[in-house]
């Protein structure tokens, strides 16, 4: 598997511009939902000039990503999940910026050790259990008593890995728009059609538009 993928051929979420080198780095997943680990330190921080010093700081274990050590320059990052600086202890937060392209905004140390992720499933176990599946891959065993529902979001502790609490997708929840014309948008619910699986919001210029509840993640 090619390691490399034209640059005309990269998501236009990335902050790249579009021409420059043939070849841009082919993260080792999910292409389309966050940005290779080395675009976000090189291209986008600045923080080192060439892919070389990427990988030795990553060597070092100045690099942390959602508290953990960071190893692979391949590796995706998602929408907020934290980059952390151990020698400057600076936090940066991967976010979606208006017209659907992705952004790296700094933060307090106090807001470093959470993220916000999408609830895409729930299972049933045995034993009063309940496994929460989020949209970043992770899983989470909970009693069947927690009140979270599919599309609504959690808020995962990295400390203590587990979720701290769930944000309900509900009317006057303020979501973020994910895909889409309206992509990297924010707005608050006016109306959750439960019918139609949509949420109804109103626009900067005062227009009521519907968008699809899979295209929105909730953040209050």
């Amino acid at each position: 598997m090619s390691k490399h993928m034209k640059r005309e051929w990269m998501p236009k979420s990335w902050p790249l511009a579009r021409k420059g080198t043939t070849y841009v780095v082919k993260p080792k997943h999910s292409l389309d939902k966050g940005v290779p680990l080395l675009v976000a330190l090189r291209d986008m921080l600045h923080v080192a000039a060439t892919r070389n010093e990427v990988k030795k700081a990553l060597v070092k274990g100045d690099v942390l990503l959602n508290g953990k050590p960071a190893r692979e320059d391949k590796n995706t990052i998602l929408l907020f999940d934290i980059i952390t600086f151990t020698p400057s202890k600076k936090n940066y937060k991967l976010t979606l910026l208006k017209r659907g392209k992705f952004g790296l905004e700094e933060i307090k140390e106090s807001e470093a050790n959470r993220k916000i992720a999408k609830i895409i499933g729930k299972r049933l176990f045995k034993h009063n259990k309940m496994q929460i599946s989020l949209s970043d891959g992770r899983n989470f065993l909970v009693s069947r008593e927690f009140n979270c529902k599919v599309d609504d979001s959690a808020v995962v502790d990295f400390k203590n890995q587990k979720i701290e609490k769930c944000l309900g997708l509900k009317e006057k929840s303020e979501v973020i728009v994910l895909q889409g014309i309206h992509a990297g948008q924010r707005y608050i619910v006016n109306k959750l059609d439960k019918e139609e699986n949509s949420v109804e919001v109103e626009t900067e210029d005062k227009k009521k538009i519907k968008i699809s509840v899979k295209y929105v993640m909730a953040l209050s």
